[in-house]
């Protein structure tokens, strides 16, 4: 292709949030499009099938452009969609989730699908900085190349503050190669510091508890240690408590995560057994405990296992049997007939074995939460093959102006 004919009207955008045009046969993708925009891109690497290209100017602009609201938009990695409105993400993310359940699960998911909006901004509880000899922050888009940053529009207000106060100590800071924030529903935060091998001097940890972070910890191969604080963090679901640490998991965007919750409350009944896998701290088990008589919850870290139990007595729920089991090919779980079973697996999805094998059982209800809609259709299809029917879909928008969302598919065994 010559530079006169490097121009595409862009026809949708894809998974990874760039958007596809196609110019004789060829597709290429252009990142920071719209539908229906035609551009002039700049070739960057070219495939057999495919191009992937930067887009240089646009010739004609979508109405669902805006400004980037942040100065980082297109440098930093971390954000796709600050150029669209918000309002204009609901169509894109839900015909993400379509084509792909039709293309990975041979899927027809219709026009019935729920999509549940958050705040634009200041919503992320969890963000994780990198660092080189020099800087810290981000890695630029496609790169290794780290972007410092003193402010990220997506991390919650308590997160960016201790993010200023980093930049006067920033040749301390760079010794860590992962600086990890956390904060409860309430506001605690945890600072996590990890410097590999590097040894750290006293005069190093006596600029880092001047930090204002409730909670300092530095995590070395050898050892993990408390600086300023203590090593744990505690938030409220409604009237459920749950408290958690630097290696656990728990859901970035707390407005949404309670929609989802109440969103999964509505869509089951009560019944004998809840069985809830990848359990993690226990989330699920203890937020629908008092819908079941039993429920069983199995997860493969010992340390969200250890503070599953913690939040089952904080809590005073006894009906909750918690099994410490890695969830592979090799785990049968046998005579157990959940009435609803709630799984919210990796990114990488279930495995195939342990999913027919698990299929096997007489489950009633299966609910998938999950934060990949390319492995959620590809084992939605393995599910619906089994004599399940999609009760309900919806989106959840966990990580709003990032190509990324939450989907939670409600599936009904047929009768």
């Amino acid at each position: 292709m010559n530079n006169n004919e490097n121009i595409v009207q862009i026809e949708k955008i894809i998974n990874d949030g760039a958007g596809l045009g196609r110019q004789d046969g060829k597709v290429i993708f252009i990142p920071y499009t719209i539908p229906g925009e035609t551009v002039e891109f700049e070739i960057i690497t070219e495939k057999k099938g495919f191009t992937n290209a930067s887009l240089k100017r646009i010739i004609v602009e979508s109405d669902e452009r805006k400004e980037p609201d942040c100065k980082f938009f297109g440098i930093c990695g971390g954000c796709d969609f600050q150029h669209i409105n918000y309002s204009y993400h609901n169509h894109i993310k839900t015909e993400i989730l379509k084509e792909l359940f039709k293309k990975n699960g041979d899927i027809e998911l219709g026009d019935n699908i729920n999509f549940f909006a958050s705040t634009k901004y200041n919503y992320r509880n969890h963000i994780d900085f990198s660092s080189s000899r020099n800087d810290f922050g981000f890695r630029k888009r496609n790169s290794k190349h780290i972007i410092n940053i003193n402010h990220c529009m997506l991390a919650r207000k308590e997160i960016n503050i201790i993010v200023d106060e980093l930049q006067n100590i920033k040749e301390y800071m760079t010794q860590f190669y992962i600086i990890d924030f956390k904060v409860s529903t309430a506001g605690e935060t945890l600072l996590t510091l990890y410097p590999g091998k590097r040894e750290i001097d006293s005069e190093t940890i006596a600029k880092i508890k001047t930090l204002s972070a409730d909670n300092i910890m530095l995590v070395t191969k050898k050892d993990i240690s408390n600086i300023k604080g203590h090593h744990e963090i505690k938030d409220i679901y409604d009237n459920i408590v749950l408290i958690y640490s630097q290696s656990n998991f728990m859901q970035t965007n707390q407005q949404i995560t309670l929609k989802m919750l109440n969103y999964i409350r509505s869509s089951i009944k009560k019944g004998k057994t809840l069985m809830d896998l990848y359990s993690g701290v226990g989330l699920f088990s203890l937020y629908f405990a008092d819908m079941f008589r039993n429920v069983i919850s199995i997860e493969g870290s010992k340390s969200s296992v250890y503070y599953q139990r913690i939040n089952a007595k904080e809590n005073k729920i006894n009906n909750i049997k918690v099994i410490q089991r890695n969830i592979s090919d090799s785990l049968h779980i046998v005579d157990e007939d959940p009435d609803v079973l709630i799984v919210d697996p990796p990114r990488c999805g279930m495995s195939a074995l342990f999913l027919k094998n698990l299929l096997r059982n007489k489950i009633k209800t299966f609910v998938y939460i999950s934060c990949d809609p390319a492995t959620l259709a590809r084992d939605a299809k393995q599910i619906v093959g089994s004599g399940f029917t999609i009760k309900s879909s919806a989106i959840f928008d966990m990580f709003p102006q990032t190509r990324h969302f939450e989907t939670v598919i409600i599936f009904e065994k047929c009768s």
